[in-house]
């Protein structure tokens, strides 16, 4: 017997060793259950932001769009999904045989962002209607030489661009429709995913009294996303995005010209979608051997660790605040249910068994 406990608690040991290294490695990796909570990321890298490439041609050679993504909250009921856009910058190209001007004013008409693409109703925008008396967003650029600078777009280099860059700190949407923005009822299984669109739209005038337009069109945005996932804001991240052709033929609420596909997918970590059932299981599993108790004091002790242990489940499986009635609160309950039934087969057990006593 001895020597059985000593080859279990070495098996205990070495498990546990074991464990710890897969749980470094995973971490070092980023494995799926082992992420760790992130701070930035961005998409559509492989973009081309190919207006403005041929020469000749008075145009910007695309837009990066600095972006705050802020998750929803799971110690709100009604969760929203905010974006806040911080910063713009956009190229100028030096060579363009028409500025043959001073300066030149570079104007943002419109930055369209729209939850659902086959319906116009569902747009928003960062600089459109609702921030009408701001627009047109414009800069004045001055034509000097000293500040051409160089950017790579996709695969391809380009030198002798004007940097235009706007500053931003009131433009954001917050998005709480239900359609879209799922409620927490099913944590930790309450995912959503969402297909918005973006697209930016412009104008270039030259820098006089007349203000001559010399072109409108739309830019490939190239997205740069910052986002952080932590606390109560417990998500997983996915982003794509691709680039699109609209030809004004539809009701999207967009300029004929170039969009970005976008899809935002946002789930629960993957640890504590598979860690809610592993404790339930296993919770179950222990109480189902209460009714095998010996005797009522063990019962008493055993049930008082029960009450607490299952209450103390949602402070591990759950975000640091209340989230109110989710899943984990309903099978939580359902422990104590299945708990209380445990508790009143014992004492049939004992019932019977005292019954067959004194027949005996």
């Amino acid at each position: 017997m001895a020597g059985n406990n000593v080859r279990a608690y070495i098996a205990v040991i070495v498990f546990a060793v074991l464990l710890l290294i897969v749980v470094a490695v995973g971490i070092q990796q980023g494995w799926a259950i082992f992420q760790r909570p992130e701070r930035g990321v961005s998409f559509n890298a492989a973009v081309l932001n190919e207006n403005a490439l041929n020469e000749g041609v008075v145009d910007l050679a695309g837009v990066d769009l600095d972006l705050a993504l802020l998750p929803p909250s799971s110690s709100e009921e009604s969760r929203a999904l905010t974006i806040e856009l911080t910063r713009m910058r956009t190229y100028l190209r030096a060579d363009d045989p028409a500025l043959q001007t001073d300066s030149v004013i570079v104007c943002i008409e419109e930055i369209s962002f729209g939850l659902n693409a086959a319906d116009a109703s569902t747009f928003y925008f960062f600089i459109g209607d609702d921030f009408r008396e701001d627009i047109p967003e414009c800069l004045t650029v001055v034509l000097d030489p000293t500040q051409q600078v160089t950017n790579s777009f996709g695969d391809v280099e380009l030198d002798g661009l004007y940097p235009v860059t706007w500053e931003f700190a009131d433009k954001r949407i917050v998005i709480d429709n239900p359609d879209f923005v799922s409620l927490n009822f099913w944590y930790p299984y309450d995912g959503f995913t969402i297909h918005p669109v973006m697209q930016v739209s412009y104008f270039i005038l030259t820098d006089d009294a007349e203000g001559i337009p010399l072109n409108f069109g739309t830019l490939t945005p190239f997205l740069s996303w910052e986002y952080r996932t932590s606390g109560s804001r417990l998500w997983d991240i996915n982003m794509s995005a691709t680039t699109q052709e609209y030809d004004g033929n539809g009701n999207l609420d967009l300029y004929p010209g170039k969009y970005e596909q976008i899809t935002l997918e946002l789930q629960r970590p993957l640890l504590y979608r598979l860690v809610l059932p592993f404790f339930i299981v296993m919770m179950v599993l222990l109480i189902g051997m209460v009714p095998l108790l010996g005797d009522r004091d063990t019962l008493v002790d055993i049930c008082a660790a029960m009450l607490f242990g299952i209450f103390g489940l949602k402070g591990i499986l759950g975000p640091a605040e209340a989230m109110g009635q989710t899943v984990l609160d309903i099978s939580l309950i359902g422990l104590y249910i299945v708990l209380a039934f445990a508790a009143f087969l014992f004492f049939v057990n004992k019932l019977l068994a005292r019954g067959r006593d004194k027949e005996a």
